[in-house]
């Protein structure tokens, strides 16, 4: 069963995924601006690139290390609303199978996304080749297994859009889909411009167009637990009002 009181008091672990990740983003860049001005010139210098000095790079790996756990939680509070609804669809005789598995996998690989966040944030990438080479691996890890994840639970809340129940739950699920397919072109427009961004002409314009794409994925990232946020907020509050004694 799950612990639904005590659940909901975690529900503002959801938006603050979104709050530190996008302040994290924000702050690093003003302080690696501030600081190391040099980075700018001729060029826009990329996220890792804004967090491979110090302050920006302390700063970002402070906020990594706090974000990192409201990601877990998020995706575990997700996984047990989506499993009770799912629970309710099974009763009504609905084959959710499927469903389920991919909203186990879902939870599974965001959270393993989370990790490689954190990890990636203590890497940085000008401390020696190592260094930078799992730097760039841990990055790549993280944006796959978080389009992943986001692909893998719109799948699942289209699965599951037939026994929606409430208008908040309709909301969440059609803006599951939003974000989740913004994240993928996205990603995919990146991963085109990291592979042949030197390939242009105009340097500065395909670096400035790639480091703009790597922000607004980052900022996509952090934003999807906010599209689960009106049907979690609903079901775990609903479920504290529904247990509360008369």
């Amino acid at each position: 069963k799950v612990m639904t009181g005590l659940s909901a008091r975690f529900l503002w672990c959801v938006p603050a995924v979104f709050v530190i990740g996008v302040t994290a983003l924000a702050v690093s860049w003003g302080l690696f601006y501030v600081y190391h001005p040099d980075g700018f010139v001729g060029t826009l210098p990329s996220i890792s690139e804004t967090i491979s000095k110090t302050p920006g790079s302390l700063v970002f790996q402070s906020l990594m290390c706090v974000v990192t756990p409201c990601i877990v939680v998020s995706w575990i509070l997700n996984f047990n609303a989506t499993r009770a609804h799912l629970n309710t669809m099974a009763s009504r005789g609905e084959n959710v199978r499927v469903a389920r598995a991919f909203n186990l996998a879902a939870c599974i690989v965001g959270i393993i996304a989370g990790v490689l966040l954190a990890s990636l944030s203590a890497v940085k990438l000008h401390s020696g080749h190592v260094s930078h080479e799992w730097h760039i691996w841990l990055s790549e890890g993280f944006y796959s297994t978080q389009v992943t994840s986001f692909l893998i639970d719109g799948i699942c809340a289209v699965l599951r859009r037939k026994g929606q129940t409430n208008a908040a739950q309709a909301r969440s699920l059609r803006a599951r889909l939003g974000v989740g397919v913004g994240a993928m072109v996205t990603a995919l427009v990146f991963l085109y411009l990291y592979i042949s961004r030197r390939d242009f002409a105009d340097a500065w314009l395909a670096q400035a167009v790639y480091v703009t794409c790597e922000y607004l994925l980052a900022t996509t990232c952090f934003a999807y637990p906010m599209a689960a946020y009106p049907e979690l907020r609903a079901f775990y509050l609903g479920q504290v009002r529904e247990e509360a004694p008369a």
